[in-house]
């Protein structure tokens, strides 16, 4: 007997038993697995979350239902898409809106990139399918047999999705800032581009914003690409001819006739096709008067912005022997004569 045991045992190939990984290399290995989810974070509530999932798994291999107490804490948390690099969850998609007699809900639309606003029953029929995702997912791997048919659809799913709404989806914080005053500096346009009017930053919306209203239009990308590499690509070659008639000429122009009429015409193609070049015109009717209004009001502007860099960084606590504290200084006395100069001229 012990001769066969050595001989089966001969013949079984080498063993080695590993153990087990640690948590930090089990880490290492997720992170490496699932690059776009966030592995710094832990979530307060993980430790009960997982109490409910494995209670829910015990019901569903002996076959029970009543699973609507333990989807509750689930759902919410439940992964639904990707936005970048940011894994959205149920919460970040669905909140509760009090209405009336029912509890309406805010969805964010993924395609417009904005909140909408939608009735309690059409909110729970699209709940229901996110509870049943949540169910299936936390089935495990090993699992045999098919998944329970009153997880697909039925009236278990819209009551728990109603549940849901009612007790996990509240965020007061969402519905006395959505659409509010710090709303005010960015216009939202239908296809989901957000134009900041304090930066000038063009970007896709995203559920932060807590916008639910657009212009109603799209924004006109290639429009505004086509006018940056053409338009404007033309009229800064005008332009150049400008100053460069004004550096042969020095500061006051030496003829009656300022602009040859080639150069009024390009003026008038190239600069004409803007907004703010058609007005000034039809106030001046002289390209030379359009010419420098536009000039002093950069010169302005361009100070201005200039100016409140300077403000900032000077009231900034630092040593004034820092070098960035010395440039500021120095843009700042700069900025001072060119004031003086601009008050000092006619209009």
């Amino acid at each position: 007997m012990d001769h066969l045991l050595i001989q089966v045992l001969e013949r079984m190939p080498d063993v080695s038993i590993k153990n087990y990984p640690s948590i930090n290399e089990t880490l290492e290995e997720l992170q490496a697995k699932y690059p776009r989810l966030n592995w710094n974070v832990r979530e307060p509530e993980w430790r009960r979350q997982e109490e409910y999932r494995m209670e829910l798994v015990r019901r569903m291999y002996k076959g029970e239902t009543g699973v609507d107490m333990l989807v509750k804490p689930l759902v919410p948390n439940h992964p639904v898409m990707y936005m970048g690099e940011q894994v959205m969850v149920v919460k970040d998609l669905f909140k509760a809106i009090p209405g009336g007699k029912e509890v309406d809900a805010c969805k964010f639309d993924s395609s417009t990139h904005k909140w909408e606003l939608m009735p309690s029953l059409v909110a729970n029929e699209q709940l229901a399918d996110y509870v049943a995702d949540t169910i299936i997912a936390s089935l495990p791997p090993h699992w045999k047999g098919e998944v329970p048919s009153w997880c697909r659809h039925g009236p278990g799913m819209r009551s728990a999705a109603a549940g849901v709404i009612r007790s996990q989806l509240y965020d007061r914080a969402f519905f006395q800032n959505i659409d509010s005053e710090a709303t005010r500096q960015f216009v939202m346009f239908k296809n989901g581009i957000l134009f900041d009017r304090d930066t000038y930053r063009v970007r896709p919306a995203c559920a932060n914003d807590l916008i639910s209203n657009s212009l109603g239009i799209d924004y006109p990308g290639k429009q505004l690409e086509k006018i940056a590499t053409e338009d404007v690509g033309r009229l800064e070659v005008t332009l150049r001819k400008v100053k460069i008639l004004e550096a042969t000429q020095g500061d006051e122009y030496k003829h009656l006739k300022i602009f040859a009429d080639n150069l009024l015409k390009e003026l008038e193609v190239n600069l004409g096709q803007f907004t703010v070049g058609q007005f000034l015109w039809a106030c001046q009717e002289d390209w030379s008067m359009v010419i420098y209004i536009l000039k002093h009001a950069a010169r302005a502007f361009f100070a201005l912005k200039l100016t409140l860099g300077v403000l900032d960084e000077l009231e900034r606590p630092r040593d004034r022997g820092d070098a960035a504290f010395q440039t500021a200084v120095h843009a700042g006395e700069s900025h001072v004569h060119i004031r003086g100069d601009l008050q000092g001229e006619e209009w």
